[in-house]
C-alpha cells in the first residue's frame, strides 16, 4: 500500500512540507471489499449501496476551521477516483487552503474536483489502493505562510544603476525552507506591461535557489523599453512574490544586441548559500 500511495504523489503538484498546521488528524481501518472504503455511506452513489461498508472505523470524524465544525461523513476510493464527503458545503477558502495527507502523499484540495452540492472532494487517477485491514493515517494541513525574497542581489535591489555593462545576479529564499524542490516563475516588468510569467530557478531544500546572473542592464532595457523590475512567485502559490527593482540611469547607450539573453538562462556555479541578506523582496 506504501507504494502505492508514493507513486501517487508525482500526479499532483507539489506542496511545500514543512511547518504545516494540521486542522485535523485520525486512522482509517480499512473492513471492506473491492479496494473501497467508506465512514457513515449511504446510498447516494449506486456503488455504496454494493460496495461501502460502514464497518471501516475512523478515529475521528470531525474538524474545525475558521470557527466552523465540519464532519467527514464519507471517504472512498471507487476505480481510480478518491475522495471524501462533509456534512456541509465546502467554502472557497477551505478549499484554497488546505492539502490532505495520506501516508507519505499530499493531495491539495484546491486540485480537487466538488460534487454533491460542494459537500465532496474527489481526485481522479490518484493512484490510491488499500487492502481489507489496513490502517491508513490522514491529516488536514494548512500550509505554512511562505516569504519569498530577493538575496544576494548585485547591484542592490532598489539602487540606481549606471553602468550598461553591468549584469545584474541574484538569488531566491523561500522561508521556512521546504522539503522539496519549489518552482518559481519569474517576469521582466517594463513599464505599463504586465508580461507573462516563465520558468525559473527552483527553490532547492537548503531554502535558496542556484544564483542566477543573466543579460547586462542595457540588453535589458534595450529588450525591454522602460524596464524596471524582475518578478517572482511560487508556481504553485502565486500569492507568494518577491520583486527586484532598480532606477536605471545608464551612463552611455544600451548596445545593439538584436537577440539579448533573457536573465535566467544562464547561472553562476552553484555555491552553498551562508544564508546572506540583501534588500528587496
Amino acid at each position: 500500500m506504501l507504494a502505492a500511495l508514493l507513486g501517487a504523489l508525482s500526479l499532483f503538484n507539489a506542496v511545500p512540507a514543512k511547518a504545516q498546521t494540521t486542522v485535523w488528524s485520525g486512522t482509517l481501518t480499512v473492513k471492506t471489499a473491492a479496494g473501497l472504503s467508506g465512514v457513515g455511506c449511504d446510498s447516494s452513489d449506486a456503488n455504496d449501496a454494493t460496495k461501502c461498508s460502514t464497518t471501516s472505523t475512523l478515529t475521528d470524524d470531525d474538524f474545525t476551521y475558521g470557527s466552523v465544525n465540519y464532519e467527514i461523513t464519507r471517504l472512498f476510493v471507487i476505480g481510480t477516483t478518491f475522495g471524501f464527503r462533509l456534512n456541509k458545503a465546502i467554502p472557497s477558502d477551505l478549499k484554497a487552503a488546505l492539502t490532505l495527507n495520506i501516508g507519505s502523499s499530499q493531495f491539495a484540495l484546491a486540485d480537487a474536483s466538488l460534487s454533491f452540492s460542494d459537500t465532496q472532494v474527489q481526485w481522479v487517477n490518484s493512484g490510491l489502493s488499500w487492502s481489507v485491514d489496513d490502517t491508513v493515517s490522514l491529516s488536514l494541513v494548512e500550509p505554512p505562510a511562505y516569504t519569498l525574497s530577493v538575496v544576494n542581489a548585485s547591484p542592490p535591489c532598489g539602487s540606481t544603476v549606471t553602468n550598461a555593462d553591468e549584469q545584474p545576479s541574484y538569488a531566491l529564499k523561500l522561508t521556512p525552507a521546504p522539503d522539496m524542490n519549489v518552482e518559481i516563475e519569474y517576469r521582466v516588468v517594463p513599464d505599463n506591461t504586465q508580461p507573462e510569467w516563465l520558468p525559473s530557478q527552483s527553490i532547492e531544500p537548503s531554502g535558496y535557489s542556484i544564483p542566477v546572473r543573466g543579460s547586462t542592464f542595457g540588453q535589458l532595457q534595450q529588450a525591454f523599453p522602460g524596464f524596471k523590475r524582475f518578478e517572482f512567485r511560487l508556481k504553485d502559490t502565486p500569492s507568494v512574490t518577491a520583486e527586484c527593482p532598480w532606477t536605471l540611469s545608464l551612463s552611455e547607450d544600451p548596445p545593439t544586441d538584436p537577440d539579448p539573453m533573457p536573465p535566467d538562462t544562464t547561472t553562476e556555479t552553484p555555491t552553498t548559500n551562508t544564508g546572506g541578506t540583501g534588500t528587496g523582496g
